[in-house]
């Protein structure tokens, strides 16, 4: 089997894997100057119809790297530098947070390390009270965004730390389209797709053919509208094809495209270490997906089953560094009573009357835990604690269960163990909303 085959194959085994978890995929698979595409399900429309490697998608985030591309364009044409405030390309007047005297740049809106919030001012409280919005993003106009960003505070210090942002991103992208005199989609398109040949990629896709357009679904796999960014449109406003993303994969991977070679590079030069794993470029993130060299180990096995040891020898002990005594798990119903269907042997003490324990009897100097938990010791000859009072021998189960309270309304779904006590769904974590 040559190459081409194998791609061919790749392509569709992949293309039936995503498809039994989404409606519709369309694959593209790329190895040196081979291509393969690949597509299974169906496009969602009311005709039917099956993807292709022309469907147009909604690409989500993906959009963020063509808009740090177009930064690093008009960068390398010398119209913005990397480092100029964000507040030179806004409309005079714009406040624009800022913290510890460090102003927000341009790179810090790529590299997501502007320290804005990830969401526009105002759009997480919606977002809560009506997480079933169509279209959330449909009011995120320049007014909007730039009177929000007057009233927001920075997370962190600009340059400082990562902190993953829609709203910075989307800023970038009205922030060069103003410099450029245009709008996203056609900066876009003047600055990336034009010199790629992308014609079927832009905000509106290609309008010339809106049957290429897929519908959406969520993860119920019902049908949603499309999301329309507005002026946030370069966070994730864009649509385009699997044949025009194999030609934007291959400039980024080979640098091919001389007009756009040198800004790929700089958007690979610039760099801010966010762990020992993980890094951010101009609109990428990169991460370590080889292990360092001699990983693992030869006897990765071997020191793994010694960790296990010292664990169980660690668990075996009391916080003394004594060893723990041997505790039998005690059965259902009646806590610490052994089964009275358990024959008695040697070690133990003759049968009583329902309702006492059978308790091993302790050898003299050692240490036991009674039926009730309790630790008793024999020094120079077999003892037996006495029954405990009869308040403590009250079976849990006879008791009548306590009356529930109605789950009140809340505004937000409870958390922690006030969530797990109302019965209502899954337990989150402490400090987190479940939306």
């Amino acid at each position: 089997m040559d190459t081409a085959q194998d791609l061919d194959a790749l392509a569709l085994a992949t293309a039936e894997r995503l498809a039994r978890r989404h409606v519709g995929v369309a694959v593209a698979v790329v190895a040196g100057g081979q291509v393969a595409y690949a597509a299974a399900g169906t496009t969602g429309r009311a005709d039917g119809g099956k993807p292709s490697a022309e469907t147009l998608f909604e690409i989500g985030s993906v959009t963020k790297t063509f808009t740090a591309l177009c930064l690093a364009r008009m960068a390398v044409a010398g119209t913005v530098e990397l480092d100029e405030p964000l507040a030179r390309l806004l409309p005079e007047g714009t406040a624009v947070p800022s913290r510890g005297g460090q102003e927000i740049t341009l790179r810090h809106l790529s590299t997501h390390t502007s320290g804005l919030p990830r969401l526009p001012k105002g759009m997480m409280l919606r977002a809560l009270l009506r997480p079933r919005t169509p279209d959330p993003y449909a009011g995120c106009t320049a007014d909007v965004l730039l009177s929000g960003l007057a009233r927001t505070r920075l997370g962190s210090t600009p340059g400082r730390r990562v902190r993953y942002s829609n709203l910075g991103a989307g800023l970038l992208g009205l922030a060069l389209a103003r410099r450029a005199g245009t709008t996203y989609d056609q900066l876009v398109t003047t600055q990336v797709c034009a010199p790629l040949g992308m014609s079927a990629t832009g905000v509106a896709g290609d309008a010339s053919r809106p049957g290429r357009l897929a519908q959406g679904h969520d993860s119920r796999r019902r049908p949603t509208p499309p999301w329309n960014l507005a002026d946030l449109a370069g966070a994730g406003g864009l649509r385009s094809s699997a044949i025009d993303l194999v030609s934007y994969v291959r400039v980024q991977l080979d640098c091919g495209r001389p007009e756009l070679a040198e800004a790929v590079r700089l958007t690979r030069q610039v760099e801010h270490r966010d762990n020992r794993f993980s890094w951010m470029h101009l609109g990428w993130r990169a991460h370590r997906l080889h292990p360092r060299p001699g990983w693992p180990p030869a006897d990765l096995a071997q020191r793994r089953n010694r960790r296990l040891r010292v664990l169980r020898r660690l668990r075996s002990r009391d916080r003394h560094g004594r060893d723990r005594p041997e505790q039998h798990p005690a059965p259902r119903g009646r806590p610490g009573l052994r089964p009275a269907a358990d024959p008695p042997g040697p070690g133990h003490l003759p049968r009583r009357p329902p309702g006492r324990s059978l308790t091993p009897r302790p050898r003299p100097g050692s240490a036991a835990l009674n039926g009730y938990g309790r630790r008793t010791v024999a020094a120079g000859r077999s003892v037996h604690p006495p029954p405990p009072p009869q308040a403590h021998r009250r079976t849990p189960a006879l008791r009548p269960a306590p009356r529930r309270r109605p789950v009140p309304w809340l505004p937000y779904p409870p958390t922690g163990r006030r969530l797990r006590s109302r019965g209502v769904g899954r337990p989150a974590r402490r400090g987190q909303l479940r939306i």
